[in-house]
């Protein structure tokens, strides 16, 4: 099978690595044929393949594959968790979605990518079938999921991975201002991850006053902030959103522990 994949970011460059792995090994049948990106091809210079897969930005989605002259028959597919099949170009009979339930970045090579949850979805059996046998090549972890439950996956994937890596620079930022280098913490952000990961629910890891209900502890760090924002006017507005933050985290901390 024929592949295209249509991007330059850092999902394409996970996918192309991936098809290039598994046409050595177990599809040799699979073959990345070319990777297409605005700054490198014109629309003319699309190649011919049974599959293509879009690897954009949200936002590009439906522009893209409006755009782009995909031959009759082919199965296109968007990898955007956030992003409905629908979004495709409806010139595009067989619409699919290949949507990897992890994060990437540029030059960084996801450890095992066939432990990587592969979500697919097909407007036609033909779709549904490709995407399906591309999904298995590349991982064992493939099933299928509608529009509006992967839309869904996906708030819960910011969450549990977007969200947890700005409070981690929050937390550079603050103990800088503390003397203290965010090395120092990684000993502690190594353990609070392992174990979360270990237990059989993320609420069995939690600690913290928060948790334990301390109240004289958490307006000490409240009034942390807010006094340093008092101190120092260029960190007002910074530590007014901090210590609200704080109070909003800390309530659904408490609402969660108290769960049975």
């Amino acid at each position: 099978m024929r592949v295209v994949i249509v991007g330059g970011g850092a999902v394409a460059e996970a996918f192309a690595c991936q098809i290039e792995a598994a046409s050595k090994t177990a599809a040799p049948s699979l073959r990345l044929v070319q990777r297409w990106t605005r700054r490198t091809h014109t629309p003319e210079d699309l190649a011919s393949a049974d599959f293509y897969i879009l690897a954009v930005s949200d936002g590009a989605t439906a522009e893209v594959s409006e755009s782009l002259p995909f031959p009759d028959g082919s199965v296109v597919a968007h990898t955007a968790g956030g992003v409905e099949l629908a979004a495709l170009s409806p010139r595009i009979t067989h619409r699919a979605v290949i949507y990897p339930l992890q994060t990437f970045s540029q030059g960084r090579v996801v450890a095992d990518f066939r432990r990587v949850p592969l979500f697919v979805e097909g407007a036609t059996e033909k779709a549904l079938e490709t995407v399906r046998t591309v999904a298995a090549a590349l991982s064992d972890n493939v099933a299928e999921m509608s529009s509006r439950q992967r839309v869904r996956l996906h708030l819960a994937a910011v969450f549990a991975s977007n969200f947890p890596v700005a409070m981690l620079s929050l937390a550079e930022e603050l103990a800088a201002e503390a003397g203290v280098p965010f090395e120092t913490m990684k000993p502690l952000v190594a353990e609070t991850f392992s174990k979360t990961l270990a237990a059989p629910s993320p609420r069995a890891a939690q600690t913290g006053p928060a948790k334990r209900g301390d109240e004289a502890t958490q307006r000490k760090h409240i009034e942390i902030l807010e006094s340093a924002g008092r101190e120092k006017p260029s960190l007002a507005a910074r530590n007014q959103n901090l210590a609200e933050l704080y109070r909003n985290i800390s309530e659904e901390i408490w609402r969660i522990s108290k769960k049975n």
